[in-house]
């Protein structure tokens, strides 16, 4: 069975004011890539496995929120069995 992948990208529209529609938090995920621009921006894409609907709801939360600014919070995390590198 093949692997399918849909992206959602946004508009790049900024809003004029800041109306708080969903908020996603404590989602556990994977950074895979982070991308810089010689302008300042920064790409970032994560990954992550959706088995639970709670996981599954958050996930249509940040479909929903990806359509202006966001404030980002990363939290770092060392699973048992991993190493430092």
């Amino acid at each position: 069975m093949g692997v399918s992948e849909r992206t959602f990208r946004t508009d790049g529209a900024e809003a004029a004011d800041v109306i708080r529609v969903a908020a996603v938090s404590d989602l556990r995920c994977r950074l895979k890539k982070i991308t810089t621009t010689d302008e300042g921006k920064i790409a970032i894409a994560i990954e992550l496995e959706a088995q639970d609907p709670d996981t599954l709801e958050q996930i249509r939360d940040l479909i929903r929120v990806q359509q202006g600014e966001v404030e980002l919070s990363i939290t770092g995390m060392q699973l048992q069995g991993e190493l430092d590198v």
